[in-house]
């Protein structure tokens, strides 16, 4: 992995990119604020760069691993108390609901709505048991917990259904 900012007069933007510049982790510190590309923002959204990033070129700075890791782990400083509660209410085994939310590198992002928490879904594990036309925003999926991502504070699923029903 790479890792990169962007700085201009009001705000830095901070990325984890691959070597084909895919954007897996990003930050953007507006006026001291740190908003991470994990959670869906109220005037953000999700906000992960759909673009493949030509790091190479200005005005893109190279930084170090460090760096990226102490501006993420700021941003995941707000979100602490609340992952801790989502993890005692969503066990290992536990049986979820929630909707498609949006694709990431990493995988399917699940709203987990009832519980206000996001999950993750390997894309590879749900393709070719799903048919493409459900594999899209706010379809329903049932699933089960099956671990935690500590980096993204994102609910591992898996044993996942999707559905032709649409979450309104």
């Amino acid at each position: 992995m790479k890792y990169l900012k962007v700085c201009n007069s009001l705000d830095t933007w901070y990325f984890e990119i691959d070597d084909e510049g895919t954007a897996y982790r990003q930050v953007l510190n507006k006026l001291g604020l740190n908003i991470s590309s994990n959670r869906k923002h109220k005037g953000y959204d999700f906000f992960l760069s759909d673009q493949k990033i030509e790091y190479t070129n200005p005005p893109y700075l190279l930084i170090s691993k460090n760096e990226f890791d102490k501006i993420w782990n700021e941003s995941l400083q707000a979100l602490i108390i609340e992952w801790n509660r989502i993890k005692r209410e969503l066990r290992i085994g536990t049986e979820i609901e929630g909707y498609l939310e949006i694709f990431y590198p990493q995988g399917l992002i699940i709203n987990l709505f009832k519980h206000d928490a996001i999950g993750i879904v390997n894309y590879g594990v749900i393709e070719n048991i799903t048919p493409s036309q459900w594999l899209y925003p706010k379809h329903l999926i049932k699933g089960t917990v099956l671990g935690y991502d500590e980096i993204n504070y994102w609910i591992e699923l898996g044993n996942i259904e999707v559905f032709e029903k649409q979450i309104d």
